[in-house]
Order: C-alpha cells, then structure tokens, then sequence
C-alpha cells in the first residue's frame, strides 16, 4: 500500500503520469512543466484569469511556476528502481473491485499475483513463482484438474501426479517440467548457434556480392563517361552509334547486375528469416516458464528445417561465387563493336580509342609448335592448322610431345591483354584454349580442360562447352558456330571466349589467377582448327600491350 501510495504522491494529476521537468505553483501544487502550461495557456484564450488545477486558487496574473528539482529527481530515481510490468493480459487473483495486470504466477497458491500483492506474498521456498505469461487454466490436468509437474517424452504429454501413476504412462520415460525445460533450451541454444553460423555466412556472401555490385557500378561509371568522350570528337557524323554504345553499355550492366540483386535479395530475404527466428529462439530460452517453452513445437523443429536447407545454401554460396568469378562487364566486346563501326573513318580514331578502351594486342602470327603435336595431328605448311588423321604421324618422340591429339603454340604469354581469332571444321570434336608449359603430356589427363594446367571451348556435334580442371559446363547449342575469338588478361586473369558473328556473342569468361606463361592450345579427333591471319574483329594493334583502365 505505501509503494502505491507513494506511485500516486508522485504522479502529475493532469497527465495521471510520472512528473516530467516538475514544477510547483505559490500555492505549492505540483504539475509537469508543459502540462501546466497547456491549462494556463488555454485559460489565457477562455477565461480572464487563471486557477490552480488543484485547489482552484486564481491568480490575476499568470503565474510563473518554479522549477522543483527535488520532486524532479525523486520521481526519476523511483522510476528507475522500480520496473513496468509488462501487460500479459493475465489479471491478479486478489484484485477484485479493482483488478490489476498479473506479474508473477505462484505454484504452490495456485494463483496470479500483480505487483502489490505479491510484496505481501510468502517467500518461503515452496511457493516457486513464474512469470505470469498463460493463465492458470492451462497449467492444470484436464482430466484430474491438478497441477502439471511432469512431461513424458514418448508420448509428448503434460501430466500430473495422478496422471503418473495412471497405466496409460507406466513405465515410461518421464520428466520434472523444470529438467525437461533445460533440455529442451539445451536443443534450442544448439538450433541458435547453428543459426548464428548460417546468418555469418550469408553476412559474408551478401557483402561479397554488394562488393562487387558496386565495383561493376563504377566500371560502368567509368565506361559511360569515356563513351561520351569519345563520341564528343566525332559528334556530327556518329551520334547513332553513340547511342547505340551508350546503350549496350547499359544492357551489359544489366545483365550483370540483374542476377547478383537477385541473389542479394535472396540472401537478404534469408537473412532476415533467420533474425527472425533467432530472435524467437532467444525470447524462449530466456523464458522462466517450462511449459510455455516446451509447447512451442515449431521452433523445436527449426534446426531440422536448417540442417535440410544446407545443400540448399551451399548452393547459393557457389553460385554466389560463381556470379562474382565469372559476370565482369564486357569491356573488349564494347571495343571491338565500336571499332566495327569506325573502320570505315579516318585512322586518326584509332588513336583516339586507344586512350579510352582497354589496349588489346591483336595476335595473329602465332606458329603451333610441331614439337609438341600429337602422333595423330598434322600441322599446315605454315604451322597454323592442326588436323586429325586416323594414322600415326612419324613423329620424333621427346618429352614435349602429347601422347593425344593435341599442340600448342610456339609463343606463350606472360602479361598484358591479347586477342586472337580461331577458325574450326563444321565437324568432329574440336577443342580450343590455352595451357601451362608444365601440362602433362601423356594419358587423358593430358587433354585441355581436364587437368588443373589448362582452359577450353570444346564442340561436341552441336553442343558446345567448357572445361578445367576435369569441370565441364555447357554454354551453348550451335552447330554452325566456325569462328571463335579468344580474349586473354592476363593479370586481371580472365580468359574469355566469343563466338564471331553479328553481333558478337559472349560464350563464357574463366577467371583465374595465372601463374605460369599461357600457350595456345588445340585438341582435335576427326576435323581440323586453324589460327585466323585476318584478324578481321579483331582492335588494332597499338604497339607493345599493357594492362589499362577502361
């Protein structure tokens, strides 16, 4: 009573709230500051003088109330010691004219206590209480209307004493509510660390993805504005095919943002699930209530639903990976189209194309190397076609030589951008790419693509794939594909493949990080590859290549 009564000495009778900044009248009223003047302000508009809301003593002038520090700091520490009971819904049981919210729920009573009743309650160890979270209706047997004290796990049922000694349950497992609680927040503080490991997984994925988001957005930035000033100079007779660059600048970025916003939504959308849930789980492990954390049945099987969804999430941290290794915007394809419509200009644009695109060292003289050919390959007079013969070629044998079908190129590269052109037969089974000097040279496992050393695009009828390190993947269905043009970065450690048509089509892009000089390589069974001298996609040479921005 004196706690409630002290609660009401300190309450503002306008507000019927704690003091807020109090302050006392001369007639020594107490009132929150701005409440107070709210009341005078309004008697200012309404009447010609002003009262106290208390006493009702008027005041010709308005009154200028004085700031009660001591009642401001009594009312602050009182509600700091003094916790809210959160409103459950669940009424005492001794408050009858006037019920109060229920706090606490004791055992041995059997009754729901608000904050006032439960100072007076006993205190003595058997009357173990609870918070008061579901009503004493459901805390009983339904058939003996007696307290539930046990849990039986085999039947997955709440019983009291009578219930225990019933045939129904002899000689079962069973278990006080408060030890089967601890078992059953032991399984759920395992689902939470589990789940903690899940969300710092796609924490790190997502921001992965965001990453690199935002550095394909700058490159784009950055491929825009050299657009624009590139076309700036020649203006009047290229506006078409500014716009028409400037917008497949666009759909370049599109297509590779398109997929990563996807899976960051995706991975965004599961993330906040799995908050979701921890916070659930953390809610109930800090519940004292064993019952209302052993009903809570679907949350009980959320480890289950996560272990069955890890294939799933390795899934997404692959093609995460995948998104980030292999979608780049195209920089050369955007070059060697702008360089299809300029080659009718002056030759000066050339040099100007130079300056803002990515410098390409068109390689068109390359020699495959006999040294190495394959007993089954014949090489051209002028060592740029490789065919395949069912007889054996007599070939010296020696330790570069491949025991398959199969060459590579006298010329290995180190560094800088190369591009170079490819021309296959309409038939057999052609492979096209590059490899380590340190290749294997005997066996299968000598065959570009299926060993760690070496990269391909293989035709197989009209199915065309590509291949390292024994994974292969489709990329594309085309049986008439015969021109292929081979893009190599060396630091940046792309390899990328175009087929050569109208427009140019991007086939696939490996990225790496390459170690070793890269040869040109060829594997072919039934047909033949030739190395294009034309050159005719190809960007001019422009002297000794490097690596360059966009």
């Amino acid at each position: 009573m004196a706690s409630a009564k002290l609660t009401q000495e300190l309450c503002c009778s306008i507000c019927l709230d704690f003091y807020r900044k109090p302050v006392i009248l001369r007639c020594g009223h107490n009132f929150c500051q701005d409440c107070i003047a709210g009341v005078f302000n309004t008697q200012e508009e309404e009447s010609a003088f002003y009262t106290c809301p208390e006493c009702r003593k008027r005041f010709k002038a308005r009154p200028l109330p004085v700031r009660n520090l001591a009642l401001s700091n009594i009312a602050e520490l009182y509600q700091v010691g003094r916790p809210r009971p959160e409103a459950t819904g669940i009424l005492c049981t001794y408050c009858i004219d006037f019920p109060q919210a229920a706090i606490k729920t004791c055992l041995h009573c059997d009754a729901s206590l608000c904050e006032l009743h439960l100072t007076a309650h006993s205190a003595s160890e058997e009357h173990i209480l609870l918070d008061a979270t579901s009503p004493l209706q459901n805390r009983h047997c339904p058939i003996h209307r007696k307290l539930l004290a046990y849990y039986c796990s085999e039947d997955a049922a709440y019983l009291c004493v009578c219930c225990c000694l019933s045939e129904e349950h002899r000689g079962h497992h069973l278990e006080c509510l408060n030890k089967a609680s601890q078992i059953k927040k032991a399984e759920l503080s395992q689902i939470l660390e589990h789940l903690g490991l899940l969300k710092a997984k796609k924490n790190l994925v997502n921001l992965n993805l965001i990453r690199h988001s935002r550095k394909v957005e700058q490159e784009s930035a950055v491929l825009t504005k050299n657009v624009a000033s590139l076309f700036a100079e020649i203006r009047e007779q290229l506006e078409a095919l500014e716009r028409r660059i400037l917008n497949e600048i666009t759909l370049e970025e599109q297509k590779v943002l398109v997929p990563i916003g996807k899976m960051i939504g995706k991975l965004e959308s599961q993330r906040d699930e799995l908050t979701r849930k921890m916070n659930s789980i953390e809610e109930l492990c800090n519940n004292t209530d064993p019952l209302a954390v052993l009903r809570e049945q679907e949350l009980g099987r959320a480890l289950d639903n996560e272990e069955d969804n890890d294939d799933d999430d390795d899934d997404d941290d692959r093609y995460s990976k995948y998104l980030i290794a292999s979608s780049h915007l195209d920089r050369l394809l955007l070059s060697v189209r702008i360089q299809k419509g300029l080659e009718r200009f002056v030759a000066s644009i050339s040099d100007i194309m130079a300056d803002r695109f990515t410098n390409v060292e068109c390689v068109s003289d390359l020699l495959l190397d006999i040294n190495t050919a394959g007993h089954n390959i014949c090489l051209s007079g002028d060592l740029k076609t490789a065919s395949y013969l069912t007889e054996k070629q007599e070939w010296s044998t020696g330790p570069c030589r491949f025991t398959t079908a199969q060459v590579l190129s006298t010329t290995s590269f180190s560094s800088g951008n190369h591009f170079w052109e490819v021309e296959v037969s309409e038939d057999g089974l052609r492979s096209v790419g590059v490899a380590y000097a340190s290749i294997p040279r005997v066996g299968p496992e000598s065959i570009i693509g299926y060993n760690s050393q070496s990269w391909s695009l293989t035709w197989i009828n009209d199915l065309i794939g590509v291949s390292h390190n024994s994974e292969c993947k489709t990329v594309s269905k085309s049986s008439t594909m015969r021109n292929v043009g081979i893009s190599l970065d060396y630091e940046a450690g792309l390899l990328t493949f175009y087929q050569l048509c109208d427009p140019i089509r991007h086939l696939h892009t490996f990225s790496s990080t390459f170690t070793e000089p890269l040869h040109l390589a060829f594997h072919v069974e039934k047909g033949w590859v030739r190395i294009s001298s034309k050159a005719s996609w190809a960007i001019p040479s422009t002297g000794k290549s490097k690596v360059g921005d966009p």
